[in-house]
C-alpha cells in the first residue's frame, strides 16, 4: 500500500497545507488571501498528481478530498475578503467637502 494512501497522511493533507496558507496569508497581507486557493491546488497537485493521473481508486479518494478542501478553501477566503473589505469601509476617514 503506497504511504499516500494512509488515513492520517490523507487527514493530514486535508487539513494542514490549506489552514497553513490561510494563516500565512492572513497574517502577511489579508488582500492576497485569494492566493491560497492555487496554493492549496498545487501541493495536492504535487502530492495527490501520481494517484490521480494513475487512475484506479487512488485516484478517486484524491479527488474526493480535493474537490471539498477546494471548496472550503474558496469559502474561506470570500469571507476574509469580504471581512476585510467591510472593516476598511468602516475605519476609512470621512470626506469633508471643500
Amino acid at each position: 500500500m503506497p504511504w499516500y494512501t494512509s488515513e492520517a497522511f490523507s487527514i493530514f493533507m486535508f487539513f494542514v497545507p490549506p489552514i497553513a496558507a490561510l494563516i500565512a496569508l492572513f497574517w502577511i497581507r489579508r488582500k492576497l488571501i485569494w492566493v491560497s486557493i492555487p496554493i492549496t491546488v498545487l501541493i495536492d497537485g504535487v502530492i495527490w498528481g501520481t494517484a490521480i493521473t494513475g487512475g484506479g481508486s487512488h485516484g478517486k479518494i484524491a479527488l474526493v478530498f480535493l474537490i471539498p478542501q477546494v471548496i472550503v478553501v474558496i469559502l474561506i477566503s470570500l469571507f476574509i475578503m469580504w471581512r476585510e473589505k467591510r472593516r476598511s469601509n468602516k475605519i476609512a476617514p470621512p470626506c469633508e467637502p471643500k
